[in-house]
């Protein structure tokens, strides 16, 4: 299964994206790779609301159910990649790298990065199309959604539609148990009690284990459109190569034995950037971004929704 290289997001609008500096910088760090490859796509929420009506018409009676914006965005971004595949992203992160590292992979349902000890990053994924890991975050989102009656609390969005049915989806997806504290009991959102949580937290446990371990190896530049290098035992010739920068050069690679070759493919010249390779972990066919490199390094998230006009205003405004 391959990723496409289609790069969506979603906001109330782009005018409102265009009224404010720090967004507009945001959008243009993605916007600038469109005519480089990548195909990109802006939804307000109309189009959202089109989208779900069009394509999955048996849970849009779940997506009209949801009372915030935010919380419909969060349902549409799982449903448009398992629909068409590539990145979702959204509209307040900086990307300061080619996206091409979160697309190059093959044989990979999802691509993701953890975002503290409790959740993985849902503000920017990969997947490819039909996703059997989106499928199972979709159906359990609905699941959590239709078994609420009454959508209220403060941490109701994470449970039902956001980080925390995200993450225990892909948990589901490995059989492996969820990460949440809470449940909804006779349709109310309760908290477990700790002890019932099976995750154990801390240094040894939690999200973060998952997306700390990655290999790197240095290429450096080269005056030939390929170049040859020992591995040294460095790099496992099993697990595909991750290359990150920012310029839009694009690299092909081979292993022979001790060897690693990585050629320039979209010209017949070299490349003057000081080159690194990197390989990741995985989990079954989910590959899992470092998260010390990713976050603020690769793409910056500038978290609106806690701005004045926010989705966390909102929250407690209508949910609370």
């Amino acid at each position: 299964m391959k990723i496409p290289k289609n790069m969506f997001k979603t906001h109330k609008s782009m005018n409102f994206i265009l009224e404010h500096d720090s967004l507009r910088t945001a959008d243009k760090s993605w916007s600038k790779w469109k005519n480089k490859g990548f195909n990109y796509y802006f939804y307000n929420n109309d189009m959202c609301n089109k989208f779900m009506d069009e394509y999955f018409p048996e849970i849009k009676d779940v997506y009209d159910r949801l009372p915030l914006a935010v919380m419909k965005a969060d349902l549409w971004r799982y449903c448009i990649i398992y629909k068409y595949g590539g990145i979702y992203h959204d509209a307040d992160t900086e990307l300061k790298v080619n996206p091409s590292f979160l697309t190059n992979y093959d044989n990979k349902y999802l691509i993701v990065v953890p975002e503290n000890n409790t959740h993985f990053c849902q503000w920017v994924f990969a997947a490819p199309a039909n996703s059997p890991v989106l499928k199972s975050i979709i159906d359990l989102s609905v699941e959590r959604i239709r078994n609420c009656k009454e959508i209220r609390g403060e941490h109701i969005i994470h449970y039902l539609t956001g980080p925390g049915v995200f993450t225990d989806g892909i948990f589901k997806y490995l059989k492996m148990p969820p990460m949440t504290t809470m449940e909804v009991t006779d349709g109310i959102l309760k908290y477990l009690n700790a002890d019932k949580n099976p995750i154990k937290y801390g240094k040894e446990g939690g999200i973060l284990k998952y997306g700390l371990g990655f290999v790197k190896k240095n290429i450096g530049s080269s005056e030939t459109n390929s170049k040859t290098v020992k591995i040294n035992n460095i790099l496992d010739t099993n697990k595909e190569l991750s290359f990150i920068h920012n310029y839009n050069d694009h690299f092909s690679y081979k292993f022979n034995k001790d060897k690693l070759t990585i050629k320039r493919i979209d010209t017949y010249t070299g490349w003057g950037q000081n080159l690194d390779v990197y390989q990741f972990n995985s989990m079954s066919n989910i590959l899992i971004m470092p998260y010390n490199l990713f976050h603020g390094n690769w793409i910056k998230h500038l978290f609106s929704g806690q701005w004045s006009d926010g989705w966390c205003k909102e929250r407690y405004k209508y949910l609370m």
